[in-house]
């Protein structure tokens, strides 16, 4: 076996054996039997691919949403996803369009759980995608810790021009961000879809985001007000549940 795959593959065996725990490199690296280099160059390559979480540098690493997807196993953000299902449910059955709830991984904007709509024309989701780009990824950095928000910026970069075309400085972009983080909402306009986002609060930090996804020729000021109203109903009533003692496991 090529040794660079093997020992990839040794990694994902190790993070596999207990999916809910955070390992540490040098955890990781000793188990191994890895140089902690050796195993840290590997454990990037994992990352950038969504098969390997970073949740931090005190933290460590554990499985990635990909690494779920290919045995499709429900493991993955399970509580926050049950938590959601009711909501999520209520606001489809409402507006009648895509429904998303997304949370942010590794510098990404990722769809956990997704109610598609069955219209002829309709919005498709990425399950993975530019943190800038969407609605949902947005309002998530928007209530961000401003030291968290600040470091992910610094290694993410800014926005490309076709994922935020009105930012193009860091100052654009902390008063973009300021303005969605003060109205708790996001609306993004692309040349045929718009999003609408709210994000879910936790000890005053947004875990998630719930968003509605709607072709633009379906789309008016009367939709737009019914799905805020909604999306904000649903946000809030997620928050109840998680504040009433359900444990959320999310950085």
């Amino acid at each position: 076996m090529i040794q660079v795959i093997d020992r990839a593959l040794n990694i994902l065996e190790l993070l596999g054996s207990d999916p809910s725990k955070n390992f540490a490199l040098a955890e990781i690296a000793d188990i191994t039997g890895l140089q902690k280099t050796t195993c840290a160059n590997i454990l990037q390559s994992l990352v950038s691919r969504d098969y390997v979480e970073h949740r931090s540098k005190p933290t460590g690493y554990r499985l990635g949403f990909k690494a779920f997807r290919l045995v499709n196993s429900p493991a993955y953000y399970e509580a926050l996803k049950s938590i959601a299902e009711e909501q999520m449910n209520t606001l489809f059955n409402a507006i009648g369009e895509t429904t998303v709830l997304s949370v942010l991984i590794n510098g990404k904007r990722i769809v956990i759980s997704v109610k598609e709509c069955q219209q002829g024309i309709t919005a498709r989701i990425k399950h993975s995608a530019n943190l800038y780009r969407s609605a949902t990824g947005r309002v998530i950095l928007a209530n961000y810790p401003k030291e968290k928000a600040s470091r992910l910026i610094d290694r993410i970069g800014l926005p490309d021009p076709a994922d935020w075309e009105e930012i193009s400085t860091k100052d654009q972009l902390k008063s973009a961000l300021q303005v969605i983080q003060q109205e708790k909402f996001c609306e993004v306009r692309s040349s045929d879809i718009i999003g609408l986002a709210m994000p879910i609060i936790r000890n005053g930090i947004a875990i998630a985001s719930i968003g509605v996804c709607v072709p633009l020729f379906r789309f008016d000021d009367y939709k737009r007000d019914s799905i805020k109203k909604s999306l904000e109903a649903a946000a809030k009533s997620i928050e109840d549940k998680i504040s009433n003692g359900i444990s959320v496991d999310i950085v």
